[in-house]
């Protein structure tokens, strides 16, 4: 709501406008059921996106918002939603902290640690940017009933070590 009556345009017409044509990205659906009465968008989910496009946004926020030499998200504002705004215990292996929409974290692997940052979305998806390594990695999953974590353990057995050389 407050997204509308700031910019007079609907959440999907924003996105498209400001993020999403930028980006170049031409495929995404907003879910039916995102659509709440009195036309407002429910933005905690319900967006389909293709992995490469994904992996645009992550790729956007490893540059400090740039894309194309375009800078199309501040890059004050992408310091900032990165940073730490609530401390986390519940999970230290991955979260010590939640920024602006993003999870934040130390990831250590076989005495390296590499900090990260990452969202996540039901069933799976998951895109985590790892600055360090001038990484992103993007997964989709399925898993609507548990997903329990598994996209960041295949990222946390797997893709880290094999990057890391172990």
């Amino acid at each position: 709501g407050v997204l509308n009556k700031a910019t007079g345009m609907k959440v999907p017409e924003f996105a498209n406008q400001t993020l999403f044509d930028p980006l170049e990205i031409k495929s995404t659906s907003w879910l039916s059921w995102v659509y709440l009465s009195g036309g407002w968008t429910d933005t905690g989910g319900g967006l389909n996106l293709k992995h490469r496009d994904m992996a645009k946004i992550g790729l956007m926020l490893l540059q400090n918002g740039k894309w194309n030499g375009n800078q199309i998200i501040p890059e004050d504002w992408i310091q900032q939603s990165i940073q730490k705004h609530v401390p986390l215990v519940s999970d230290p292996s991955w979260g010590s902290g939640y920024g602006y929409l993003w999870w934040l974290g130390n990831k250590r692997i076989f005495g390296s640690t590499t900090r990260c940052f990452y969202a996540l979305g039901g069933g799976g998806q998951v895109i985590a940017v790892f600055p360090e390594l001038k990484m992103v990695v993007v997964i989709t999953g399925g898993n609507y009933e548990n997903d329990a974590g598994q996209s960041l353990l295949v990222i946390e057995e797997f893709i880290l070590p094999a990057v890391l050389g172990y």
